[in-house]
């Protein structure tokens, strides 16, 4: 998996990360996370979902919606990289089948790895922030299969990615300080998620960038 900002570490960026993560968006997901391994997938839940993951605001109609918490709510766990491909491309096709509120069909890359990933926090989200932070993104063309094919690979490039970034002694660091600063139970994976969406809403890479110049013109 390329990264885009090649003159700034991984590490540097998760350093200035940590300082600035939103104790209360870890525990709404902290207070998500304890509803659904207590089988409490109800109105209030799905409620938390939507604000927490912008389904309300991301144009999907009232059946994708619920065709989405439909398939979250089903008891089933991802067993390996080939059962994650076959379930991304089941969750694309259910929601892509189901017109969004413009009466188009879409395909829901952000929201199936969503799904995905809280089925199983061992595999990585896509949201913006990962597609700036990494550079890459759901192909436009030029068939359903292919697009999702190509972007499945990437997905789990990303995981591996990921893998290999918190076996260094500095990154895994940063994580554990991470688990024990908010008191959170989640993979590697899942902190390396929080820490990249946390770069990207603070945009720090221009702050970073910013400061940098500043030195260097001092």
């Amino acid at each position: 998996m390329n990264f885009i900002h090649k003159n700034i570490s991984h590490s540097e960026f998760f350093k200035a990360a940590l300082q600035k993560m939103s104790r209360k968006d870890i525990l709404k997901y902290q207070e998500m996370r304890l509803l659904y391994e207590h089988g409490k997938v109800d109105k209030d839940f799905c409620q938390r979902f939507n604000a927490y993951y912008g389904l309300n605001s991301a144009g999907l109609s009232t059946r994708q919606i619920n065709k989405f918490h439909t398939l979250l709510a089903e008891k089933w766990r991802i067993e390996s990289e080939n059962d994650y491909r076959l379930r991304f491309h089941k969750i694309i096709h259910c929601l892509y089948d189901l017109k969004n509120k413009r009466g188009q069909n879409t395909v829901q890359a952000s929201f199936a790895s969503k799904l995905l990933a809280f089925k199983n926090d061992e595999f990585p989200i896509f949201d913006t922030y990962v597609s700036n932070y990494f550079g890459f993104f759901m192909p436009k063309e030029p068939s359903l299969e292919f697009r999702v094919d190509v972007f499945v690979n990437n997905m789990l490039s990303l995981k591996s990615t990921y893998e290999e970034l918190a076996e260094r002694a500095e990154i895994a660091a940063i994580i554990n300080t991470f688990v024990e600063q908010y008191k959170i139970q989640v993979s590697p994976t899942r902190a390396l998620d929080f820490l990249v969406y946390t770069i990207g809403r603070n945009k720090i890479y221009k702050e970073i960038s910013l400061l940098r110049s500043t030195c260097l013109n001092t």
